[in-house]
């Protein structure tokens, strides 16, 4: 499956092309793409006129989002809210601290959800993805797709470990881990609290780029 990064494709790989100790972050005026595409998906940061789709996507899937995303708690957000959010989220690429691209079909220019790098550690470098998808987009495969994207994305940066770790209990989440080609590390129990208060076991996925060199 080819890739798209900013425009340009490249086709998937499962290697560190930056080689040993490089990554895109040991220049901070090196820019990150903003933009990738799959075969039937565009993922990008998403702009303010994006806010109004975001917005309904969010509300009618808010049963199912409320139950695993802390940020999906209490009242359901306005579409000026969504907006906020948007425009908070240009900070995270140019601090390298989180890097959010909504999902987008191809052909429709439907919104679908959200996928995100974050709890980046450059030191390694490793980070995490999450992910959501609208409740009536499921069942597509948008998300798993989505992830290899993001996957192959990390490790154009140069990271050397990608995270997935999502409640035990939400089995649509830990499918598109291991579809993604994650394997499970292990579950953590009581690990942490659900939104709801309950404590909450954590399945820890991972990923390594294959033939990644290993510095000493």
């Amino acid at each position: 499956m080819p890739l798209e990064f900013g425009g340009s494709t490249v086709a998937l790989r499962k290697s560190n092309s930056l080689g040993k100790g490089k990554s895109l972050n040991s220049d901070g005026n090196v820019p990150i793409s903003r933009s990738l595409g799959t075969e039937r998906l565009y993922l990008r940061g998403a702009v303010a006129d994006d806010a109004p789709a975001m917005n309904a996507a969010i509300i009618v899937s808010w049963t199912e989002l409320s139950r695993w995303m802390d940020w999906a708690q209490g009242t359901q957000p306005t579409i000026q809210e969504t907006m906020e959010r948007i425009d908070k989220r240009e900070a995270g690429f140019e601090d390298r601290s989180e890097l959010n691209f909504s999902i987008f079909e191809k052909r429709a220019g439907t919104f679908i959800g959200n996928c995100s790098l974050f709890r980046f550690d450059w030191a390694v470098p490793r980070s995490e993805i999450g992910y959501w998808c609208a409740t009536n987009k499921v069942g597509h495969g948008y998300i798993t797709e989505a992830v290899l994207a993001l996957t192959e994305f990390a490790w154009s940066l140069g990271l050397v470990r990608v995270d997935i770790r999502c409640d035990a209990m939400n089995l649509r989440s830990r499918a598109v881990a291991a579809r993604a080609g994650f394997a499970l590390e292990g579950i953590l129990k009581n690990d942490c609290r659900t939104p709801q208060g309950a404590l909450r076991d954590s399945c820890v996925f991972a990923q390594v780029p294959r033939n990644i060199e290993m510095s000493s």
